[in-house]
């Protein structure tokens, strides 16, 4: 497994790594541990499921590779979610057709997007969609017991295909214009996640 961080791989973080990612129901994962870990990190719901911990396992520019301890994955792009692997119908394929206005630190509303998809049980017909941003109320996050104020963005994704139409959520650091939660859905008829960055990684 290829980590990146913060800080350099000591013996003491790694196994406190493979403590916090051992799957242990019963294990309370601390703000104090999470600081302490050199890690980029965030917490994981998929649907109405319990909470998991997901660590960085891989950086290649923008895009970041999340792992879990049953060794699912998720991949992120300016905290947009572009691929996932174990997951009942995983997004296979993504690909944007114009920049996407999550790589800005901040969003105007009427702001679109669009891209293409593709999922495991929907290989032959990829999608179109489109999308359009409004912004809402800021909103304050309660994140590993540091309270930021965050820029809260809904974006309104439809698929061409069928018309169908779906929302997404995005919680934007005003400092900092990360990412640091956000709520979506993958796709028509598909699982819901919410990700809240514990950790962000810094480039």
């Amino acid at each position: 497994m290829l980590l990146f961080g913060c800080a350099d791989n000591n013996f003491d973080s790694y196994q406190q790594l493979k403590f916090l990612l051992s799957g242990n129901e019963k294990i309370i994962i601390t703000p104090e541990a999470i600081n302490k870990l050199p890690y980029a990190s965030a917490f994981l719901t998929v649907d109405n499921r319990p909470r998991i911990f997901v660590v960085l396992a891989f950086a290649d520019n923008n895009r970041l590779s999340w792992i879990s301890s049953d060794r699912g994955m998720i991949v992120t792009e300016y905290g947009r979610i572009t691929r996932t692997l174990k997951l009942e119908n995983d997004l296979d394929y993504f690909s944007g057709t114009m920049n996407d206005p999550l790589s800005q630190s901040s969003i105007a509303t009427g702001a679109r997007f669009s891209f293409n998809a593709e999922w495991a049980k929907d290989r032959r017909s990829g999608r179109s969609m489109h999308s359009v941003f409004r912004q809402l109320a800021d909103e304050d996050l309660d994140i590993n017991g540091t309270i930021i104020v965050a820029s809260l963005y809904e974006e309104t994704v439809q698929s061409k295909k069928d018309g169908q139409t779906w929302k997404n959520y995005y919680w934007l650091d005003r400092k900092s214009g990360l990412v640091r939660k956000t709520i979506q859905k993958l796709g028509p008829d598909n699982s819901t996640i919410e990700m809240v960055f514990t950790k962000p990684y810094a480039s």
